[in-house]
């Protein structure tokens, strides 16, 4: 009996450790021909009569090389040889996008992937990624920005159409992968793609990783051991925040905020979150959203708010309680939350049948009961933003002299209740350019301000039926 190679009973020791499947299941591979899957294919190859399960393989030709027809003609054959049932599905030339094709194709890839576990009944997916996949994400994410759990990378299984997406190679790397590859003389294809430094993976792959390996060859197998005790610590935290949630909801899906306001600060957000991603369906909610409603439930002077999440979903505060509801579009005290660029020359909905937009004289189409202001803004002001009004906030008057836009709100006789949805228009340094509908800024013009400044139009536009 020939002995296993140490990837081979690496491999073994993955499916055992995590129960991916059972010899009666049937698992779909994702192969594209490329080292990682050729090995993974092998790998399930190896596997004993009494370990394997059912394989259907599955291969997109997404016609972006013209070695791509001869990839497909390879996996087709070698499934020939080895008697294995494939799948497979090309995707048009003329389908393709002029734009984000990467993320295109692998939409086009797992939309097939899903159609494949449906027809064939399976259970599992399975996914060549493998260690320096995992530690590239990892850094791409963290150089990105964003919430903690997003550098969490990718996961060793999740839920996935009507089955379970399963990466057995996620703690193997790169260079595991080739020596067993080279040992094994399996046959792979090299995609041209992967070498373009155009494309930001490529140059973690190239570039950034192999430096961080200079400075300690084993900073791959160390990424991966944070992610691997950050998704447990990730997995123990929604666990207990979850219990939170759970002592402070009503029994209608509500917050109850007498309870939420005795959790402390780092409490608050981190329950806020969840309970909004996980219990309410509202995704991708930004840190910036999260702190401006914690000032607006915590702001006592006004027990009742709305808060616009996103164009379909507002958060609702009632006194002691606070929900999630559906937008209603007859509800014009729901304004934007957070900060949102205006683009020139486009529109930006603040709330239903509202907006605001900022243009070009040359470019301006206007109706007829439109609120138009014109100014002149050095370019150094854009790209211009929207949002709330904040308590700092000042504008510059014609004496130099600076006046609070709480004064100017109080000063205007806006009621109280409508302050809180007060919205300001700010340069890119975030000084104030307009309080909405109540006064601009001063800005002194230079002499030549007409070739160094930019002509605007600041409109806000009324639907019909206001």
């Amino acid at each position: 009996m020939m002995k296993k190679s140490t990837l081979q009973v690496k491999f073994e020791r993955n499916l055992a450790q995590y129960r991916f499947f059972n010899t009666n299941e049937t698992v779909v591979l994702a192969v594209s021909t490329g080292i990682d899957s050729m090995v993974l294919l092998e790998l399930f190859l190896k596997l004993s009569a009494e370990q394997r399960p059912r394989i259907i393989i599955a291969h997109v030709n997404h016609e972006l090389r013209s070695e791509s027809f001869k990839e497909e003609q390879f996996i087709r054959s070698f499934c020939e040889h080895h008697h294995l049932e494939l799948r497979t599905k090309h995707w048009p030339q003329a389908d393709h996008p002029d734009h984000g094709i990467e993320a295109a194709a692998r939409n086009f890839r797992y939309q097939f992937f899903a159609r494949v576990l449906q027809e064939e009944h399976a259970q599992f997916l399975a996914t060549a990624h493998q260690a320096n996949d995992q530690a590239e994400t990892m850094l791409m994410k963290l150089v990105r920005g964003g919430q903690l759990t997003q550098l969490a990378g990718i996961a060793q299984q999740r839920d996935f159409s009507v089955g379970q997406l399963i990466r057995p190679l996620l703690n193997v790397s790169r260079a595991e992968i080739t020596a067993f590859a080279l040992h094994e003389q399996i046959t792979w294809f090299d995609d041209s793609t992967n070498t373009d430094l155009s494309i930001q993976r490529n140059r973690f792959r190239h570039r950034i990783i192999p430096q961080l390996q200079h400075e300690n060859p084993s900073v791959v197998a160390h990424l991966n051991d944070y992610q691997r005790q950050l998704a447990q610590l990730l997995e123990f935290s929604g666990q207990q925040v979850q219990q939170l949630i759970q002592e402070i909801s009503t029994d209608k899906n509500q917050l109850d905020l007498s309870l939420y306001h005795k959790l402390s600060s780092a409490a608050q957000q981190l329950v806020l979150q969840q309970w909004l991603e996980q219990n309410q369906a509202v995704r991708d909610v930004s840190q910036a959203q999260l702190v401006e409603i914690i000032q607006v439930l915590g702001n006592e002077a006004k027990p009742q708010a709305k808060f616009r999440l996103n164009e379909q979903t507002i958060l609702v505060k009632e006194y002691h309680f606070v929900w999630v509801s559906k937008t209603n579009e007859a509800d014009n005290s729901v304004t934007i939350g957070g900060t949102t660029v205006l683009k020139l020359n486009q529109w930006q909905t603040v709330i239903p049948r509202e907006k605001i937009g900022i243009f070009t004289p040359m470019s301006l189409k206007s109706a007829e009961n439109d609120k138009i202001i014109s100014m002149w803004l050095p370019k150094t002001a854009f790209p211009l933003k929207i949002r709330r009004w904040e308590a700092d906030d000042t504008l510059i008057l014609k004496n130099g002299h600076h006046q609070k836009v709480r004064r100017i709100l109080i000063d205007n006789k806006v009621p109280t209740e409508k302050r809180q949805s007060q919205l300001v228009v700010v340069d890119q340094f975030d000084n104030v350019i307009w309080v909405v509908d109540q006064k601009m800024s001063w800005l002194t013009r230079p002499l030549d301000y007409q070739n160094k400044w930019q002509h605007v139009v600041f409109v806000r536009h009324f639907d019909r039926g206001e």
